[in-house]
């Protein structure tokens, strides 16, 4: 198994342990590995570390110690209830980090020598790290989470970002605003990586001429390490430092940087730290440009041609491509390539139409863009779509490239999107689910055998779970809606406020990125039968809405304004909410609360849609057309 050798600082990035009372030590290692996120016992305690402070700083532990008193601190210590507490929580992350009986090592995999890297533009661990925007963050945190529990050995590749994606608030219209929050890296689980001298590590990756240097950090995730890539410092001009300023942040020029950064950068980063990965999996094309890097290698340390290297790189890659429409696919136009690559083909003695040709559809248009997927797709040995209908899409996108006169002929799979249970099954239910499915359900969590004793656990305490998270969820959202009101001037009464929904309405839940294909006003077409729906006396009903359209996305941001328009109409207000900045503590609440899951995309334009599992695994039904992982269901 490899190790990154790091050295903490000892100024700004000092150990937690240095504020923290020698009977609270234990504390630095729980906060500083993200294993706590997911378990619910160190959830609690997290919690109880500073209650007042718990929602304020965000559910982020590493804050919230390093914004407490001492004097806190200090009575914190002397609380043997907590202390104990804590040793058991301590306890069970020692053991859950040393023990060896995994199901990677029950199956006898021994032929791995180095990890997998898993290199992705975004991780979505949990809401107190912002560096994810939606799904295909929560997916690879989910990645991560899993493969942690079930001990593969892997290694995440990804970019720390100062800015994370938008904070979405709502003006008194409806009207969406952006803006972005700075964040304190010491505030994070996050360490910077150090050499052996105590420095910080660094690479350097030359783009659009320049060279940047690009600071190393690392997270805990569990058993597995998350490397980060940082252009905030300064080392680099202050356009250079921008590169990392925020997700999907900036100009086309700024996605090609980032891209450079997360693909080449980061293979830089794995050599400098002497980790040799046996595979390489790119999640979505944006990190594909880390084939390139590796081309690069064996060419210049190995003599090898481009032909062949593009084979022994194949041979090492997998590549899970997201997006089931050609607009979604990163492209860059020959001239911002040519001011990136004409060094790289130099160095290489390779000619630049060469390299153009793995990102093209065809040499027919030697002026086409370059695309990344293609390139992706050129340089790996397997590709897999994110569902089996995706994979067919998929199939049909791309046959081009395959000069196959059939699309089923396309050599791309599928591998229908999972979730990482022990992050969005509600607690309760895990208790209810210990009492009566198999002691190791979780351990063998995809046998049929094991969820087919649900029908052991008698309908009354299922019903008495679910309508506790349901009112949990109303709760929540009136905070929510509340916290709204008060910011557009409008203060509501605590009587009002406890009109806004009905805990014994039949309530639907829909809750995803704000684009037009995935329809989230398609309820609106018949509003009058809506209203007389929402109205019945006898079967109340109710929706609950929530989801950030992107910045540029002005058809977005007008549907999510006619939606919230039509919630303010005097017959369907407090029947129909929308829960402002969608994240991942709201998404919680609304996969293990509502009564229905509804999904209402374009087929097939869904590529996968895991927000409908973890309602499934709450016990929510799902209300959804047959795309994404539906039909497969």
């Amino acid at each position: 198994m490899f190790q990154i050798d790091c050295f903490r600082a000892s100024s700004s990035y000092a150990h937690l342990k240095d504020i923290l009372p020698e009977p609270l030590h234990p504390l630095e290692d729980l906060a500083m590995n993200l294993w706590w996120s997911w378990n619910g016992r160190s959830i609690r305690l997290m919690e109880n570390i500073c209650p007042e402070l718990w929602e304020k700083e965000g559910h982020n532990p590493v804050k919230i110690i390093r914004n407490m008193e001492p004097g806190q601190l200090d009575r914190l210590a002397e609380d043997k209830t907590f202390i104990r507490e804590m040793m058991v929580v301590y306890q069970g992350l020692n053991h859950y980090l040393t023990h060896k009986n995994t199901w990677y090592n029950r199956q006898g995999f021994g032929q791995l020598k180095g990890p997998i890297a898993y290199f992705s533009a975004e991780f979505g661990i949990h809401e107190s790290f912002p560096i994810y925007a939606g799904g295909l963050g929560i997916l690879a945190g989910d990645h991560l989470k899993s493969a942690s529990d079930v001990g593969i050995p892997m290694i995440g590749v990804g970019l720390l970002y100062r800015q994370g994606y938008l904070v979405q608030r709502l003006d008194k219209d409806g009207q969406q605003h952006s803006s972005q929050t700075n964040s304190n890296f010491r505030n994070l689980p996050t360490l910077p990586v150090k050499d052996h001298r105590g420095c910080d590590l660094m690479v350097k990756i030359e783009i659009n001429g320049r060279m940047v240097h690009a600071r190393l950090w690392y997270s805990d995730v569990g058993r597995i390490k998350l490397l980060m890539l940082d252009t905030d410092h300064e080392l680099n001009e202050a356009r250079d430092r921008k590169i990392t300023k925020q997700l999907y942040g900036g100009d086309n020029e700024t996605r090609l940087s980032q891209e450079i950064l997360l693909g080449m950068g980061g293979i830089k980063a794995l050599r400098k730290l002497d980790v040799v990965p046996d595979i390489y999996h790119i999640n979505e094309g944006h990190a594909a440009f880390l084939n390139l890097e590796r081309l690069h290698y064996l060419i210049r340390e190995y003599y090898y041609s481009l032909e062949d290297a593009v084979k022994v790189v194949n041979s090492g890659t997998v590549f899970t491509t997201h997006t089931p429409v050609p607009a979604g696919h990163d492209k860059f136009p020959q001239q911002m390539m040519q001011r990136n690559f004409k060094n790289y083909c130099h160095n290489l003695n390779i000619e630049f139409n060469n390299l153009m040709k793995l990102g093209q559809e065809s040499s027919v248009k030697p002026e086409s863009s370059f695309n990344m997927t293609i390139l992706a797709l050129r340089t790996a040995k397997l590709a897999n779509g994110v569902s089996k209908l995706h994979s067919e899409v998929s199939q049909a996108m791309f046959q081009k490239i395959y000069q196959t006169k059939y699309p089923k002929d396309v050599p791309i799979t599928y591998i229908t999107n999972g979730v990482h249970p022990s992050t969005w099954i509600a607690e309760e239910l895990k208790n209810l689910y210990d009492r009566y499915l198999p002691y190791d359900w979780y351990d063998k969590i995809t046998s049929p055998n094991v969820w087919s004793q649900v029908n052991n656990i008698p309908n009354e305490e299922l019903w008495d779970v679910h309508c506790l998270l349901k009112n949990r969820l109303v709760e929540y959202s009136r905070k929510n809606y509340a916290r709204h009101m008060k910011q557009i001037d409008k203060p509501i009464k605590k009587r009002a406020l406890d009109k806004i929904l009905n805990p014994d309405a039949l309530t639907i839940g829909f809750a995803r990125r704000f684009a037009p294909y995935k329809r989230a006003t398609l309820l609106l077409k018949e509003k009058n039968r809506l209203i007389n729906l929402l109205n019945d006396p006898e079967h109340p009903l109710q929706f609950i809405f929530s989801g950030k359209a992107h910045p540029r996305d002005l058809q977005g941001q007008s549907l999510l304004k006619e939606l919230y328009q039509f919630s303010k109409r005097p017959k369907v207000k407090g029947k129909i909410i929308f829960l402002e900045n969608y994240n991942i503590d709201v998404a919680r609440f609304l996969v293990q609360g509502v009564d229905i899951w509804l999904n209402t995309p374009i087929r097939p334009m869904e590529a996968s849609g895991t927000s409908g599992e973890k309602a499934g695994m709450n016990g929510i039904l799902n209300f959804s057309i047959l795309d994404g992982w539906w039909p497969e269901c």
